[in-house]
């Protein structure tokens, strides 16, 4: 990465988490996209879709969990947030699946687990 695009990500970030801060998060969520244009990996679609989360546009956080995934298909962390977003948009049978695949990669998460028995008990 160059220096110039380094430098712009740098105060993108910085700015991003000031809008976090203050809940300013349809402003966060313009500073993503660009950082998305720049800088497209998974961690950075999964900033974006835990801000989706928080705004309760589930759809749309679903869609950058699913490229976070489909970027690093081993992180159990992005399958967990994608499987709490399901939940919440009552997809349950799709939250209980991406909570499986979650415990295969880390079988002893506590979180994943309580959250995937809580659905079950639930419906």
């Amino acid at each position: 990465m160059n220096n110039i695009k380094a430098a712009i990500l740098k105060y993108l970030f910085a700015k991003i988490e000031m809008d976090f801060n203050n809940r300013r998060f349809e402003s966060e969520i313009k500073k993503l996209n660009l950082v998305l244009i720049l800088n497209p990996i998974a961690f950075n679609f999964s900033l974006r879709g835990g801000i989706y989360k928080i705004l309760r546009s589930y759809n749309q956080a679903i869609k950058d969990f699913t490229k976070a995934i489909n970027l690093e298909p081993n992180n159990a962390d992005f399958l967990g947030s994608r499987a709490s977003c399901y939940a919440d948009a009552n997809q349950f049978e799709l939250a209980i699946d991406d909570y499986n695949k979650a415990l295969i990669i880390t079988p002893d998460n506590d979180r994943l687990l309580l959250f995937r028995a809580q659905i079950g008990r639930a419906h």
